[in-house]
């Protein structure tokens, strides 16, 4: 199952990074979309945070991204 939060949670930063390149030298733009983007991603990390099953008997792993048979060879196994 693909929740996505944890992938939008490590990319974020960095496409946050790259759009800011593209608006030149306009500091005060800079400014306030490196705000949103920080406030943006604390409230996502919170949410993952705080929903975390820290409970007896919960999964180990959790919140897991993952795409089944993203490298289509057979011996490699990798999901």
């Amino acid at each position: 199952m693909f929740t996505g939060l944890l992938t939008i949670a490590v990319l974020l930063p960095l496409v946050a990074a790259v759009l800011i390149l593209l608006f030149g030298r306009n500091g005060r733009a800079v400014r306030f979309f490196a705000a949103a983007v920080s406030v943006v991603e604390f409230l996502l990390t919170l949410f993952i945070f705080l929903n975390y099953d820290t409970s007896e008997g919960a999964e180990q792993f959790q919140m897991v991204d993952r795409i089944v048979d993203w490298i289509p060879i057979e011996s490699f196994e990798v999901q």
